[in-house]
């Protein structure tokens, strides 16, 4: 898991200044696109049938917190993230 998620931060950083141009000056702050590309990988790698049952396991599972932004405090990963459909 460890080297998943160095290339994963790897590949992201090599995507921060693509990333950048997509955040609106105004309105609502956005979730950042990284959190949501790493919250879909840990989705697929782990099987995970919805969104739903991912946000509640982002919770409480100390893997997925470490995963997606290197803290693996409970309660601290992006619980708070509503992740959306995309249509």
């Amino acid at each position: 898991m460890r080297k998943i998620r160095q290339i994963v931060n790897d590949a992201l950083a090599s995507l921060d200044s693509d990333f950048e141009v997509l955040y609106s000056a105004e309105g609502r702050p956005s979730i950042a696109p990284e959190r949501l590309l790493r919250a879909s990988l840990i989705q697929i790698l782990f099987s995970v049938r919805s969104e739903r049952q991912l946000t509640e396991q982002m919770q409480y599972n100390l893997m997925f917190c470490w995963f997606e932004n290197g803290n693996a405090k409970v309660g601290h990963g992006s619980g708070g993230i509503v992740l959306l459909r995309a249509e």
